[in-house]
């Protein structure tokens, strides 16, 4: 498999792996399973696993099979627009309104998936 890497503010990440699981509730929540550069982390390990995906209770219903409210916002913006950017998240062209957001309703690209574990 090819090593998809993305720049974070001019660090080099290497994404390892997607997951998928489930928040409390039972919806819908994504993983991604990334690795930066040593000298970012010590003496912390380099390899993090964090959620790309945002539970908003009220609006699950709206989800199709498949989808999830993807995070795109804050410290999450540089990851979110990689994996738009590298064909790894698919938007559905429909985003929900949370707090003073919108939240973009998205899927795993067949790309992706291939990286699920």
């Amino acid at each position: 498999m090819e090593t998809i890497t993305y720049d974070f503010m001019g660090i080099p990440v290497v994404i390892l792996s997607f997951r998928e699981t489930e928040y409390n509730d039972g919806n819908k929540a994504i993983l991604i399973t990334q690795e930066w550069p040593p000298e970012n982390f010590e003496p912390d390990p380099n390899i993090e696993e964090m959620a790309v995906s945002v539970n908003i209770v009220e609006a699950a219903h709206v989800l199709e099979e498949g989808q999830f409210f993807l995070k795109d916002w804050s410290e999450a913006e540089p990851l979110a627009k990689a994996l738009m950017d590298l064909e790894l998240i698919e938007y559905s062209g429909v985003s929900i309104p949370t707090g003073y957001v919108m939240a973009p309703i998205c899927r795993l690209s067949d790309k992706a998936k291939a990286m699920l574990k």
